[in-house]
Order: structure tokens, then C-alpha cells, then sequence
């Protein structure tokens, strides 16, 4: 929480979070459970679509149990976070997955970068120009 709170008073702004989730946990209860409220209060609504929820470990339990908990997260305790916006992704086996998730986050980043910058470089002439000329005092 410390190092959230340095971060945002620099004004520097996260792009992208992974919650990582363990698939062979066999129930989200307890301490889980009380982590997983506290996570989706501190991102709030507006900021889900940056969130990834990440299932690890699928490598330590059998393909359909893994399946089975998957839905179970899917339809219950990430359905709140999904519907607005929220990513779910599994890391199997595969241990490039989180290197292509930190990319997608990196890239959008950069891209609304790009576009909060271009656009706060336009002035009066550039929205003229887009809008046509067409704009009338009233």
C-alpha cells in the first residue's frame, strides 16, 4: 500500500494490475476472499479494464479440476469485475504469457500516451481545422 501511495503521489498512474490466483486453491474463502473485496475496492469501477485476473499453477492439478475452478471464479467471484471490464487469463504451462501480458499493458499505455500528448498539443487552429472551419459564434 506504501509504494501504491508513493506512486500516485507523483502523479505517476498504473496501467495495467495482474492479480495472480492460484487454480489449485480448491475454495476462495478467508484471507482470499477478504484480499480479493479489498483489491476490487481499491481499483473501483472505472479502473477494471486494466485489471487482469491470472490463473497460475495449472501445471500442479488436473485439466478438468482446473476447469472446474475456473468456471467457479468465472461465475461467481470475478463475475462482478468481468462484466466491467476486467481480462481473465491463465497462465498453463506456457512462461511467456506474463511477459505478453506486461506487453499489452505497456503498449496500451503507450498508446494513450501518445494520444494525451498529441491532443493536449492542439490548439484553438487544430480544432478548427478538424471541426472545418465550420464552427459559429452564437
Amino acid at each position: 500500500m506504501a509504494q501504491l501511495k508513493v506512486v500516485y503521489n507523483n502523479d505517476k498512474l498504473l496501467s495495467g494490475i495482474l492479480y495472480l490466483h492460484r487454480i489449485t486453491d480448491n475454495r476462495v474463502a478467508g484471507t482470499p476472499l477478504k484480499n480479493l473485496r479489498v483489491f476490487r475496492k481499491l481499483c473501483g469501477k472505472d479502473a477494471l479494464e486494466k485489471v487482469y485476473l491470472t490463473t497460475t499453477m495449472w501445471d500442479e492439478v488436473e485439466p478438468t479440476v482446473g476447469e472446474r475452478r475456473l468456471d467457479d471464479l468465472s461465475s461467481d467471484y470475478w463475475k462482478a469485475m468481468v462484466s466491467q471490464g476486467a481480462h481473465i487469463t491463465c497462465c498453463r504451462s506456457d512462461a511467456d504469457l506474463p511477459k505478453e501480458l506486461i506487453r499489452r499493458i505497456l503498449a496500451k499505455a503507450l498508446a494513450r500516451c501518445c494520444y494525451k500528448k498529441r491532443w493536449s498539443s492542439w490548439g484553438r487552429s487544430s480544432e478548427k481545422q478538424l471541426l472545418g472551419n465550420n464552427t459559429r459564434s452564437y
